[in-house]
């Protein structure tokens, strides 16, 4: 392992598929994470605590099929040419859980799998079958009706239950074997519907978002951390998917609590494009909070088959 990552606690137990992530100030989804997972039957999990100040790293320390690492160096602190946290999406994996499966998640992610596969270990034995060496999924915002219904939330209610909608794209085109999508009707989604307003209303943003473009929509969780498998950004491995398999992200950006994260991301500018996407979060905060975010595809999540029937959810012969 890396000097500059220490490892504060293993967890007791161990299944065929793992969950990693970094983390830090999510008391709030790490209940509700933990719960989604295990009941996708995960057996242990790996977090690394990026100097969380919110009782995190405790709570995480109290799970007994929990690890725990941490350092000295923050998420967004660049060694070399890249920031500490993409490196340490390789090397905590390399170290820790070489030769296994991994899904790599955040901490705002939650899986659903495909109809007819309802585990992880399930997935990682479909994959195997058919010598695959990681598995797709696309990032689907949900969210709630209005930003309003998220102020004084019951912070026990899953984030399913605050956020029950989603938009799936009427076009989206990811080709066998490539890292990225090709194509997408991207402005079907509640994102750059809520941008949409915010430029009609003159919302004005900083000049650096004059090139602005909606980020990614697929990534790949899944891996089988061979000596060989590596992280080269937060939503691509080493290894180009198969569209054999096609996962669901449920992308939580709305959630109790979301202003505070979106108004210190600002200042800190340390996420993707200089934190462009919460800029455009705090301008919601602050001007769309009745604005109704329902659009013209979305539609209400009830159970995984909602997705399948988008085809956007799905296996291939697997």
């Amino acid at each position: 392992m890396s000097e500059e990552i220490k490892l504060h606690s293993k967890p007791k137990t161990q299944g065929k598929v793992a969950v990693f992530g970094i983390v830090r100030n999510e008391m709030y989804f790490l209940p509700h994470l933990l719960e989604h997972y295990r009941r996708l039957d995960v057996k242990d999990f790996w977090f690394h605590d990026d100097q969380s100040d919110d009782g995190t790293f405790e709570f995480l320390m109290s799970q007994p099929d929990v690890g725990v690492t941490r350092s000295n160096i923050r998420f967004g602190d660049k060694i070399g040419d890249k920031k500490f946290g993409v490196r340490a999406k390789t090397i905590i994996p390399q170290n820790l859980l070489r030769n296994r499966w991994v899904a790599t998640i955040d901490s705002d992610e939650f899986m659903v799998l495909p109809p007819g596969i309802d585990t992880l270990p399930q997935l990682a034995q479909a994959l195997e079958r058919n010598n695959l060496l990681v598995a797709r999924a696309l990032m689907m915002d949900f969210f709630p009706e209005t930003l309003r219904s998220l102020r004084d939330a019951d912070t026990q209610r899953t984030p399913f239950e605050l956020c029950p909608y989603f938009d799936p794209w009427e076009r989206l085109v990811w080709p066998d074997q490539h890292f990225n999508v090709t194509d997408i009707s991207v402005v079907d989604g509640v994102r750059p519907r809520i941008l949409k307003e915010l430029l009609q209303r003159n919302t004005p943003f900083p000049e650096f978002m004059k090139d602005y473009k909606i980020a990614n929509v697929n990534k790949t969780p899944i891996a089988f951390w061979n000596e060989n498998m590596a992280a080269f950004s937060s939503h691509r491995t080493s290894v180009a998917p198969s569209d054999k398999v096609q996962l669901i992200l449920a992308h939580f950006k709305f959630y109790p609590g979301h202003q505070a994260r979106t108004d210190a991301a600002v200042v800190t500018g340390v996420h993707w494009k200089s934190a462009s996407e919460y800029h455009i979060l705090k301008a919601a905060n602050e001007q769309l909070l009745d604005w109704p975010l329902r659009g013209p595809r979305t539609q209400q999540f009830r159970g995984k088959d909602d997705l399948a029937q988008t085809g956007l959810l799905y296996t291939r012969a697997i």
